[in-house]
């Protein structure tokens, strides 16, 4: 079967501004010809049509997409309302010791540096594996900082997103499968996916 992974701007405006529009990806949609997308979204807020449904290009053209073509759309996010509650920015994290506070800043100056050149030096923006090799770096980073938050919001989320991925590849095996995630989340993917001999990847979309 084939896995296609598509890393996904949440921002219309943004997507714009790297070059992309909703029916760009589209067309990118349709070469590869999915029969299932699985998406950002949790399944309670699917299910119970929340009015929270993942990030904005859901409702904006995958859900749509999904019934104009025919294509199941399964929700495979998971994680706790709670979970929020960690959330913080790399930049709000307090340092006491100025030389550690200062080196903190330089790194993440850098990772970031790295994470746009490469982003958008991607034919198809922020969909690479040097910008998966970016993220990567950039998780890790984080992890030192705070490994409680990194495990609750980025590790568990990414394990739990693979689970739900690799039931429904089980379920249909001979089907085309479209992950569309945020493009921060597609190394984990690749990585928990490339050894499955089973499984095709199709990364980037083309």
């Amino acid at each position: 079967m084939k896995l296609g992974l598509f890393g996904s701007i949440h921002s219309a405006e943004e997507m714009k501004q790297f070059g992309l529009d909703d029916n760009m990806v589209m067309e990118l949609f349709d070469r590869f010809q999915p029969d299932i997308i699985c998406g950002e979204v949790r399944r309670e807020d699917y299910e119970q049509n929340r009015e929270y449904q993942g990030p904005s290009e859901y409702r904006r053209f995958i859900f749509p997409y999904c019934k104009e073509r025919g294509i199941r759309f399964v929700p495979c996010d998971q994680f706790e309302d709670s979970d929020v509650e960690y959330v913080r920015r790399m930049e709000k994290i307090e340092v006491e010791n100025e030389d550690e506070a200062r080196k903190i800043e330089e790194e993440a100056g850098r990772i970031m540096e790295a994470y746009m050149r490469t982003g958008t030096a991607s034919p198809l923006p922020f969909n690479s594996d040097e910008f998966n090799a970016v993220i990567e770096e950039k998780q890790a980073f984080q992890e030192r900082l705070d490994p409680t938050e990194q495990e609750i919001v980025w590790n568990n989320r990414n394990k739990n997103i693979v689970n739900n991925i690799k039931h429904v590849i089980e379920e249909n095996p001979s089907a085309n499968v479209l992950a569309v995630f945020g493009a921060e989340h597609i190394y984990w993917l690749k990585k928990a996916f490339s050894a499955d001999e089973n499984v095709e990847i199709v990364f980037p979309l083309r």
